[in-house]
């Protein structure tokens, strides 16, 4: 589902499904990353690879379930693609699994995944028209909460 006019300022939001092979990450620019949200100031995490630098490039922002949150592997097959094909990747935590409201759909996970969004842009160059959101579960949701 391709969603144009986000009010994010986004070009288009991409709610994709990729299934992809193994690709070891050795000597690969991946881990866990902390930035700053726009929502309340707070530190968030996230896993994100930036591809070696060179020209600009698509970033992927994988979205946890309702029960996970940064760390969950349910993405990894989508990440390995990102690696392999040079594209940025991030999976934020946006406020860690649902269970409070302020970790479904809240202003807050706005916020953070927005946030995390500014902060790739800002450690890798990333092509402002190829941001790509996937989601499982609680992701999908979060993915439809972003394309407004």
């Amino acid at each position: 589902m391709i969603v144009s006019g986000s009010p994010f300022g986004w070009k288009s939001v991409v709610v994709m499904g990729v299934f992809a092979g193994a690709l070891q990450a050795e000597g690969m620019n991946f881990g866990e990353v902390s930035y700053r949200s726009k929502a309340d100031n707070s530190m968030q995490s996230a896993m994100f690879y930036a591809p070696k630098p060179g020209e600009p490039v698509p970033l992927v922002v994988a979205l946890h379930t309702w029960s996970g949150d940064f760390r969950q592997e349910h993405h990894k097959p989508i990440r390995e693609w990102c690696m392999k094909k040079g594209w940025a990747y991030i999976h934020p935590d946006f406020r860690g699994p649902a269970r409070r409201p302020e970790a479904t759909g809240s202003d807050l996970v706005v916020g953070d995944i927005v946030s995390a969004v500014d902060y790739a842009k800002r450690v890798a160059k990333i092509q402002s028209n190829a941001v790509f959101l996937v989601g499982t579960s609680g992701g999908g949701y979060h993915c439809l909460v972003m394309a407004g």
